[in-house]
Formats: structure tokens, C-alpha cells, sequence
């Protein structure tokens, strides 16, 4: 069920407006990017479309944008493609525009991965993603994990809806794969929980979500899961980092913060999106906002690991919830899977011994 919609604020509150001021020098785009977000203009819409269909030519289609793969269709606000036959019948996944952004950052992927891991998937449209820019050979499995089972049900429900036959759905902390399956994979994507900012635009988010006290929070527990996500990546594979918030803190600071911890990590630029690159830090960071017509909101960075790729060591048994084919649960169906207790707090990186 939809969140209800918040009402409107009708002045921005103090954290929002500090906020502002650390984001941009010029005063007018201040205002704008806070009326957007109080004003609730923050929508719209991309199709990631799977299978093609011909009354989808008659979709009401905007034009492309210079970052967007060519898989992508925006369409008008005015139109509800999740309503649609085609929709049910899994010819498309709708996505925000501007997590369709902060995903695109994939296109600067130099080598197709063969596994990959999504270490926060629910409802799943980053997987879905992920699975259309990358199908075909040589990719062999999606790991679709949530630690939150009771958020699998939806993922477990747009994966079958769309046929995404390499996908598996797994319920585990994310410190599980750091321990069991160290550079298993050659790409994993964290869509980190986070104060969610830029939901205000849609009006299903409260101002506290600028609050000092839950973006310091959510920025201890984005590093804990990004330093286990990193030992995920094999060498020569990459680490795609995503919010739908606009704190420094929950993002640039995250980013850097990871490049000290695990020198091996460097960013990776996404040329296509220049104009939409943070200048608040020197790193290869992209930021969207909501008075910029791409949708609520999302910050992005990719990471490479340096090295060679080399083959990927066997994946040991996952204890999977779910694989394609089988029917999708209800989180009491799955309540059986073991989730593991958080780990004592370290962010400190392992030491690795080097590939001979």
C-alpha cells in the first residue's frame, strides 16, 4: 500500500535550509531546490523496458537524455505506466528518473560482470536493471539480498513479474557475504538506507529526515554496509554506491571515507552525466535534485577495485529464500531464514592476502 501523502510544508525548516546553503553558492538555485522539495516536484517517471511491445510506441515518450542507456524510455508525468497490461505482463519496470540516473552509472563498467550482488535490493529495480544492461553472457547470477525479510515479498514479486531468470533472493546481514564470499563478485550495488531527503519532493517523507541526529546515524550504518560490500568485489570489478538523499554526511563524506579505508577503490567517471557531478568533493560523485526535472532526487558513485580480473573463486551455498521459478513468498514464508546478528562495530578493512 501507498504511503499517504504528507501535507505540504509551508516554509522550509532550518536544518533544510542550512542544508541548502551547503549545496549551492548561488542563492536562486538555493530557493529553487527548496521549493521543489517543499513543493512536492519531484516527479518523474522512466520505464527500464525489457521487452518491447508495439503499443508502447505510443507511450507518451520524452526526449533522451545524454546519460540515459539506450534501454531507458522517460515518459510524461501525466501518464501511469503501472496501470498498463504491459506493466503486469512484465514488458517494463517503472522507475523514479532519478534512481533510473543514479543507476546509469553502470554504463561506465568497462568489463560485463559475470556475478553480481545487490546487498539492499528490495523492491528490486536496481537488479532489474542491472539484469537488462548486462544480459546475455557472461552473466550468470543476480544475488538479490534485503535484510529485511519483510521486504523480500515485493522483490521476490517484480523479479518473477519480469522474468529476471538469473536472480536469486537471499536474506542476510551484509557482513554474511563479507565473510562467506570475499571477492565472489565482479560488480555489487548498495541503494543504502538512508534519511531518504529526497522522498519530501514526492510528500512521503517528514522534514526530521534532516535532522542532525539520523543522518549521523545513517551514516554509520551506510559505512559499515559499503566496508562489507567492498570485500564482496573481486579485483578489476566495481562497487556502485547510491542514495535518494542529499546530505554530504550520507554520501561524498561515505565516499570518502571508503577510498582511506580500502585504498584499493577508486572512482570511476560516468562522462555521460558531467554536468550533473558534485563539486563537493574531488571524487567522481553525481548528484540529481528536484528542481531539476529528473525526479525526486538521487546521488551516485561507481567504484573500480584495481587489479586484474581473474576468475571468481566457487560460491558457497547462499541459503537462498527464493530463485526464478519458484512461486514468490509472503514474508511469514520465509520467516524461517536465518538472518545474522549484527557484528561488533569495525570498519576497519581486513587484511587480504595477495592473489598469486
Amino acid at each position: 500500500m501507498k504511503k499517504p501523502k504528507l501535507p505540504k510544508l509551508i516554509d522550509p525548516t532550518p536544518p533544510m535550509v542550512a542544508l541548502s546553503e551547503r549545496l549551492f553558492e548561488d542563492p536562486k538555485e538555493r530557493e529553487a531546490f527548496l521549493s521543489a522539495l517543499i513543493g512536492g516536484f519531484g516527479e518523474a517517471q522512466t520505464l527500464v523496458v525489457l521487452r518491447d511491445a508495439l503499443p508502447m510506441q505510443t507511450f507518451p515518450k520524452l526526449k533522451p537524455a545524454n546519460w540515459q542507456p539506450e534501454f531507458l524510455m522517460r515518459v510524461q508525468d501525466s501518464f501511469r505506466p503501472g496501470t498498463h497490461l504491459l506493466h503486469d505482463r512484465g514488458h517494463y519496470y517503472v522507475l523514479d528518473t532519478s534512481s533510473a540516473f543514479a543507476a546509469s552509472a553502470m554504463l561506465a563498467i568497462e568489463e560485463p560482470p559475470r556475478r553480481v550482488l545487490d546487498i539492499c535490493s528490495a523492491p528490486g529495480g536496481k537488479a532489474i536493471f542491472a539484469s537488462r544492461m548486462f544480459e546475455g553472457e557472461p552473466l550468470e547470477k543476480i544475488v538479490c539480498n534485503d535484510v529485511n525479510r519483510r521486504r523480500t515479498g515485493s522483490l521476490m514479486l517484480n523479479l518473477e513479474r519480469c522474468k529476471i531468470e538469473r536472480a536469486m533472493v537471499t536474506v542476510h546481514d551484509p557482513n554474511w557475504f563479507a565473510r562467506n564470499t570475499p571477492e565472489a563478485f565482479d560488480l555489487v550495488m548498495v541503494d543504502a538506507p538512508c534519511s531518504g531527503q529526497s522522498l519530501l519532493a514526492k510528500g512521503t517523507e517528514g522534514a526530521s529526515c534532516f535532522e542532525k541526529r539520523l543522518v549521523g546515524m545513517n551514516a554509520s550504518r551506510q559505512k559499515r554496509i559499503i566496508a562489507n560490500a567492498a570485500r564482496c568485489v573481486s579485483p578489476g570489478g566495481a562497487l556502485l554506491y547510491m542514495t535518494c538523499t542529499f546530505a554530504p554526511e550520507e554520501n561524498e563524506d561515505v565516499i570518502e571515507w571508503l577510498i582511506r579505508e580500502f585504498p584499493e577503490f577508486v572512482s570511476t567517471p560516468f562522462h555521460a552525466a558531467e554536468e550533473f557531478r558534485s563539486p563537493l568533493t574531488q571524487h567522481h560523485c553525481y548528484r540529481v535534485y528536484p528542481h531539476q526535472g529528473l525526479g525526486a532526487g538521487m546521488f551516485s558513485c561507481l567504484l573500480t577495485r584495481i587489479g586484474e580480473r581473474d576468475e571468481l573463486p566457487e560460491l558457497p551455498p547462499l541459503g537462498e529464500t527464493w530463485k526464478f521459478g519458484d512461486a514468490p513468498r509472503t514474508p511469514r514464508q520465509t520467516s524461517h531464514t536465518v538472518v545474522a546478528p549484527p557484528p561488533k562495530p569495525s570498519l576497519r578493512p581486513q587484511v587480504r592476502k595477495k592473489r598469486r
